[in-house]
């Protein structure tokens, strides 16, 4: 359990000590990261005190600042405070169980990432019921999580499309002063991720992507490409509404990456190259989306699973149709179209894709 505050310096006559003297809760279970002065006092020398591992049961802690010649109480102007069990195993963040956010009741933790949990929150003000991102940086490596955080905060705040999901506001925690936790405050999409619940039909995989794909082709209109399309970043509720989620690595169209970023199974070889990506990046990584959810395999890509560069060519991509006798060849052209390795060879734009999809959908007499 993690607590973060401010303490009011107050008017101390002399350079004194913060002491412990009273606790709205009765356990006092003080650690912080200040050496220990006799007696149990803190040496005070700044008004920010770290303190890990207090509890109190109402959320307020009160400390009091005391001197020989005057006693004076300074209350906690400013406080942070959370509980998360993760800390227990700071590498391990499936095992989170519990976590309180102030004006927020957590309803349940839904799932974890790289640094980052996700939970299920209701304002208390209301019946609103919210996803809750908190990408937490444990190690100096980790400052690059905080960044995807923001930079999903940044473009999705820009955007409006029923298929994206909608993120509403951000919180940045700091602690010495230095950033060490973000807060998304998203759209909660009920429902599983293709990854996790493979759809088994045609015309479903069909109405699906084809939702993606004009998603994808707004994001492109907006000056924006995903980058990171993938069957684990699509939801599809029990109602059958889809939606796009993670925008972590989403950028402005013509951005050069300062490192490769990418799921290995779906990346395009312009991001391992780290070149400028644009709408013909989405077009692959979508196509590689796509084809996996259409065989149950992944493409040869230049950044496999196991490390290390391999060589592809265009020919290297078996058509999934030759996988999966299910699927059309107008289908299996489409996609092996849209996963040349040169760029140029693939269609222009997300919306090429999609004008193809509808004629097939309409050939195939797919609703």
């Amino acid at each position: 359990m993690v607590f973060q505050f401010l303490v009011s310096r107050a008017s101390c006559p002399q350079e004194g000590s913060v002491h412990a003297a009273e606790m709205a809760a009765t356990r006092k279970n003080w650690r912080t990261q200040r050496p220990r002065a006799p007696s149990g006092r803190i040496p005070f020398k700044s008004p920010l005190i770290l303190a890990d591992k207090m509890w109190s049961a109402n959320r307020e802690i009160v400390v009091f600042l005391r001197t020989n010649s005057d006693r004076t109480h300074a209350r906690i102007v400013w406080y942070r405070a959370f509980i998360d069990t993760s800390y227990q195993d700071s590498d391990a963040m499936s095992t989170v169980q519990t976590l309180e956010v102030p004006g927020y009741q957590v309803v349940e933790f839904l799932g974890s990432g790289a640094r980052s949990t996700i939970w299920r929150v209701r304002d208390r003000s209301g019946s609103q019921e919210f996803a809750l991102k908190r990408v937490v940086k444990r190690h100096v490596s980790d400052y690059r999580f905080l960044e995807q955080a923001i930079n999903e905060y940044e473009v999705g705040s820009k955007l409006d499309h029923p298929v994206i999901r909608r993120i509403y506001r951000i919180r940045r925690l700091k602690r010495w002063l230095r950033l060490r936790e973000v807060h998304l405050l998203m759209e909660f999409c009920e429902g599983k991720t293709v990854q996790s619940a493979r759809p088994q039909s045609l015309p479903e995989v069909i109405r699906i992507f084809t939702q993606v794909g004009e998603a994808m082709a707004y994001m492109n209109s907006r000056g924006y490409v995903h980058a990171d399309m993938k069957p684990n970043n699509i939801i599809v509720a029990p109602d059958g509404m889809v939606k796009i989620i993670d925008l972590g690595q989403s950028c402005p169209i013509g951005t050069v990456k300062q490192r490769i970023q990418g799921t290995p199974d779906y990346i395009a070889p312009e991001q391992v190259h780290r070149r400028p990506l644009d709408a013909r990046t989405d077009v692959f990584n979508f196509a590689a989306s796509l084809y996996w959810t259409l065989t149950g395999k992944a493409i040869p890509t230049l950044l496999p699973k196991k490390g290390g560069y391999q060589l592809m060519t265009d020919s290297s991509i078996v058509p999934p149709d030759a996988l999966n006798p299910e699927v059309p060849a107008s289908v299996g052209k489409l996609v092996t179209d849209c996963l040349k390795i040169n760029p140029a060879h693939r269609p222009v734009a997300v919306t090429d894709v999609v004008a193809r999809m509808n004629l097939i959908s309409h050939a195939l007499k797919i609703a």
